[in-house]
């Protein structure tokens, strides 16, 4: 298979070796935690920098990204740390959390207002609907900060069945099947004539759990299990980086390998663990 689509997804890997827990040790601390989530606000700013709107009444440069984390407890810290941090006097962040455990009528208003904003199927020089929202609106008018930044933190509840367009993602990688699904969030809507040169995609070095040197990282979600063990759970190791950065698609996805390394590679263990459940 060959890809011959202009180019909306490149990825970039976020380096947090220096967070890994040495051998013997197996929880992380609040420290820990705190520094990795600093890493993800740091590399928040920089897709920012690259992928933003201007908005015309302001002059503000203006994003809509998305942080996909794997599970709900570490989704509804993040989302705390990002709105109690101290930002540069420029940027003001606006944060929210989106998770399967919310109270439904709240989750039901939240996705009726994600649904609006996140429809951008503006053209090249067109303003987004977005900026006519009135909520988003109000945001925009209030704040004197040049850079405003609207930030999802979602468990793996918007990857599946949420038509959103974001500018740019951070993932948590649970298995190559998230990072291909997430990475549709971005630049879904929108027309683009030529590949994009920036990465707008970010994927963590570790997990929190491959960080905590759990035997079991891309599980729950995921399809790592006790009798499909990676032998690494370092993300450099499991995919193609040169390949991701030149662009993401599926083709790993649904073109088998000749030899499947399923302790190896991510897209092998998917393909490995797919066709013993189909097949046994």
């Amino acid at each position: 298979l060959s890809c011959k689509q202009v180019v909306k997804h490149k990825a970039s890997i976020i380096n947090c070796e220096h967070l890994k827990l040495s051998l013997g040790q197996l929880q992380l601390d609040e420290n820990a935690k705190k520094q990795y989530f600093e890493l993800i606000k740091s590399n928040i700013q920089n897709l920012h920098l690259s992928h933003n709107t201007i908005d015309a009444k302001t002059n503000k440069r203006v994003s809509f990204g998305v942080v996909r984390v794997a599970n709900v407890s570490p989704c509804v810290a993040l989302t705390r740390y990002l709105l109690n941090a101290e930002w540069d006097n420029s940027i003001a962040p606006r944060v929210m959390a989106y998770h399967s455990r919310q109270v439904l009528l709240l989750r039901s208003e939240q996705e009726r207002h994600l649904d609006a904003v996140l429809k951008r199927k503006e053209k090249k020089d067109e303003q987004p609907l977005a900026f006519a929202n009135p909520d988003i609106r109000k945001h925009l008018d209030t704040t004197d900060a040049e850079h405003v930044i609207f930030i999802l933190v979602a468990t793996p509840v918007e990857e599946v069945g949420r038509d959103h367009d974001f500018d740019w993602a951070i993932v948590e990688p649970s298995s190559y099947r998230s990072i291909i699904q997430l990475s549709g969030r971005v630049l879904r809507h929108r027309k683009i004539l030529e590949d994009i040169q920036e990465p707008n995609i970010a994927l963590m070095q570790y997990n929190l759990k491959g960080l905590s040197n759990a035997e079991i990282a891309f599980a729950r979600p995921g399809f790592e299990s006790n009798y499909f063990k990676l032998e690494t759970k370092d993300l450099t190791q499991l995919v193609d980086v040169t390949g991701l950065s030149k662009g993401i698609n599926s083709i790993p996805r649904i073109q088998e390998a000749n030899i499947l390394q399923f302790t190896k590679k991510l897209a092998d263990l998917e393909h490995t663990v797919t066709a013993r459940y189909l097949t046994k």
